[in-house]
């Protein structure tokens, strides 16, 4: 399975875009129906649904070019997603069911989602997420939503991701970006973890923080 970086397409065990149910909404009701709950007539699940649209588009094209379908519809779901407005409650809402199943098939699409479309409303059901190790969850998708505007508060959460061995992650772009993000906040709780970072059993972590401590080593 796979999903998209910023860098390209990262390939991974977590079943993000599996495409083998042929309609989220029938199939797999997982996230659909946590959301009906929560949205009338007036307040459409527009996230919801251009996620629905996503996955049939790549099931039914998967039948004639299976390397290329999913790319090219990404893509187009992502144009349609950064158009939208008023979507940070579904998206909340969203965020706070895949706690508790970090491995639905559509979580990376809602990350990219939020990405999009950041709010103060992710903060609480990110923590979950962050101190949760599990390789389904995409952990530098999580902490590219709030690129330099991390809280404090989330230090703790960001440290343990710090340390997850990461199946889809060989090279640790997750710990790094989280060691960035450190820098930023730049409380001395922040400047503290870096420093145990110094000790890491992991040569790249011990170098990218002793990189970004500089002179407060």
């Amino acid at each position: 399975m796979f999903c998209f970086g910023k860098r390209g397409i990262i390939f991974e065990d977590a079943p993000i875009f599996s495409v083998e149910m042929p309609r989220f909404r029938d199939e797999d009701r997982f996230v659909y129906n946590g959301l009906v709950r929560r949205w009338s007539e007036s307040e459409p699940m527009k996230i919801a649904k251009l996620i629905e649209e996503f996955r049939l588009n790549v099931a039914e094209e998967m039948k004639q070019k299976p390397y290329y379908a999913a790319t090219a519809f990404f893509s187009e779901y992502l144009e349609k997603v950064s158009t939208q407005s008023g979507v940070e409650p579904e998206i909340a809402e969203a965020l706070t069911i895949m706690v508790d199943n970090p491995c639905h098939k559509d979580s990376t699409l809602w990350i990219w989602a939020a990405q999009y479309h950041p709010s103060e409303l992710y903060f609480q059901p990110l923590y979950g997420l962050l101190k949760q190790y599990n390789n389904c969850i995409w952990y530098e998708g999580i902490v590219d939503i709030f690129p330099g505007k991390w809280k404090a508060e989330a230090i703790p959460y960001l440290e343990a991701a710090i340390h997850y061995d990461l199946s889809y992650d060989p090279g640790q772009a997750a710990a790094i970006r989280i060691l960035e993000e450190l820098v930023d906040i730049g409380t001395p709780e922040a400047i503290e973890v870096l420093k145990n970072c110094l000790d890491s059993p992991s040569e790249r972590i011990r170098e990218y923080a002793q990189l970004f401590l500089g002179d407060d080593r």
